[in-house]
């Protein structure tokens, strides 16, 4: 046996109470930026951008230098044993231009990264430059 509401009108006007009750306790205990947060659309409720859903420097961290010996070493890029030339290009380019420069422009960022990092760095070039 069901009973609606629309036969007990004591009883929805009760559960209407305390669902107001209910938001108002949640609206004094969250501070206001969480409210608002509640309150616009969340990025999984529309459909990703369809820039994010390629592989681009935003949205994946670059590879480790490690990852990158190892990417040389394997030598991937050359289908099967029939390009021998091609494979020795490639680990020589790996190995003289793309580890050392990512190696130089990884410091660089890490260094850029904090602020603190950055001045202690300027510090240190000064002390040596003056030094000199």
């Amino acid at each position: 046996m069901t009973v609606s509401n629309e036969a007990m009108p004591d009883q929805a006007a009760a559960s209407s109470a305390n669902a107001e009750a209910a938001h108002a306790r949640l609206r004094a205990t969250l501070p206001v930026t969480e409210r608002v947060k509640r309150l616009l659309p969340t990025r999984t409720s529309r459909s990703p951008a369809p820039r994010a859903t390629r592989s681009s420097i935003w949205s994946e961290s670059p590879a480790s230098i490690a990852d990158l010996v190892a990417y040389t070493a394997a030598g991937d890029w050359v289908l099967g044993e029939k390009a021998p030339v091609l494979e020795f290009l490639g680990k020589a380019y790996g190995y003289l231009v793309a580890v050392p420069v990512s190696v130089v422009l990884y410091a660089v960022a890490w260094l850029l990264q904090r602020p603190g990092r950055f001045a202690l760095a300027w510090l240190v070039a000064l002390v040596v430059w003056l030094g000199a």
